[in-house]
């Protein structure tokens, strides 16, 4: 028979709004969370460490404030005492099986550290992954999110999907706009090293990109080639218009060219009659 599960509430009222936490700790994931409890359970127990003042909740742990939740195999929330003598916990450090969601949002990860003082959620120690309604941003190894800022930084073959164009690199900054219901939409995004934005049927690559999903449209310096099939392109500098399907290549300043590779398909053989 599983244990019962351990439960501690925390209720925030008026201290919010009294010290410099306040703003960070309305931090939402994409809803409003501020002056609501929160709340920490798990099946194996919580641990309350004074000294450090600490509470480790372990095994199927879980933290609830509004419409946000956060899962994991061990939940670590740090607090602080306020003028009022009232209870703040101003960072939660989660590890094993991470899954955090809103009702629009979903982000998952080995670990997690949530910081209310300077409100940002990061996910890092494996492949990590970021969900809203439209588009799928993952890394494999750290994905930063500042819900204020509606930005997202991630690293280690980031990736971002969204209405069939996929952008790899080995860093993407991407930002994000309201698209109402509390969710999130993709606006920009901005891609450093080793480039790849793929389309149904052509693949460009480059040293650096970026891509706006209000034009539908990207840019490509560098190293940049464009491949459809066995044809390529290569040059300095690309525009690519996925609206409209027409591709734009630059030459490298002194050059004055760009080189085309361009393979003939095999002809069929006539039949003999």
């Amino acid at each position: 028979m599983m244990p019962a599960p351990v439960r501690l509430s925390f209720i925030f009222a008026a201290v919010l709004s009294m010290t410099s936490a306040a703003q960070a700790q309305s931090l939402s994931f994409g809803g409003d969370t501020a002056n609501q409890p929160l709340t920490i359970e798990a099946q194996n127990g919580i641990e309350w460490l004074r000294d450090t003042r600490t509470y480790v909740a372990r095994g199927n742990a879980k933290v609830n404030r509004g419409n946000l939740a956060i899962r994991a195999d061990i939940l670590t929330a740090r607090y602080r005492e306020t003028p009022a003598e009232q209870t703040e916990i101003y960072q939660i450090e989660a590890v094993g099986r991470v899954v955090l969601t809103s009702p629009s949002q979903t982000a998952r990860g080995e670990k997690l550290l949530y910081n209310m003082d300077q409100a940002y959620i990061t996910l890092h120690g494996g492949p990590v992954e970021f969900k809203t309604t439209g588009q799928v941003l993952t890394a494999n190894e750290s994905l930063s999110y500042w819900p204020d800022k509606q930005t997202a930084i991630a690293k280690g073959r980031a990736r971002v999907n969204r209405a069939g164009r996929v952008l790899t690199a080995d860093t993407l900054t991407a930002l994000f706009e309201d698209a109402g219901d509390g969710n999130v939409t993709l606006k920009q995004a901005f891609a450093e090293g080793d480039v790849q934005i793929q389309t149904d049927g052509e693949t460009a690559f480059g040293d650096t990109g970026q891509y706006d999903t209000r034009t539908d449209t990207a840019t490509l310096t560098g190293d940049v080639r464009l491949v459809r099939g066995d044809d390529q392109l290569r040059g300095a500098h690309a525009e690519v218009d996925f609206g409209t399907g027409i591709s734009r290549l630059l030459a490298r300043k002194g050059s004055g060219r760009v080189q085309g590779i361009f393979t003939p398909k095999p002809q069929p053989k006539p039949q003999k009659e």
